[in-house]
């Protein structure tokens, strides 16, 4: 729509050609910043799946990191309960 705007109202009588010249390379920016603001949008895109999987591998980490401080814990219980039943086994013989 722009572009049929465009030849009514700047068409010289004189000079048919030269405007649609223009046109032409008003049309080739239009066409040029569209492609360009979708490579951004891809971009962009690109940008935040990286972040969420970037977020979500820093998430996994975490919880090996309290999975294995959980196991720990459990061993260090074991320990613990086992030193005790031989503290027992000691004080009746």
């Amino acid at each position: 729509m722009g572009r049929t705007m465009l030849i009514r109202h700047s068409q010289p009588a004189s000079q048919p050609g030269v405007v649609r010249e223009e046109v032409g390379l008003v049309w080739k920016r239009e066409e040029k910043a569209k492609e360009k603001k979708k490579k951004e949008e891809k971009e962009k895109e690109k940008e935040e799946k990286e972040e969420k999987e970037e977020k979500e591998e820093k998430a996994k980490e975490k919880k090996k990191e309290k999975e294995k401080e959980e196991e720990k814990a459990k061993e260090k219980k074991k320990k613990e309960e086992k030193a005790k039943e031989k503290k027992k086994k000691k004080e009746k013989e």
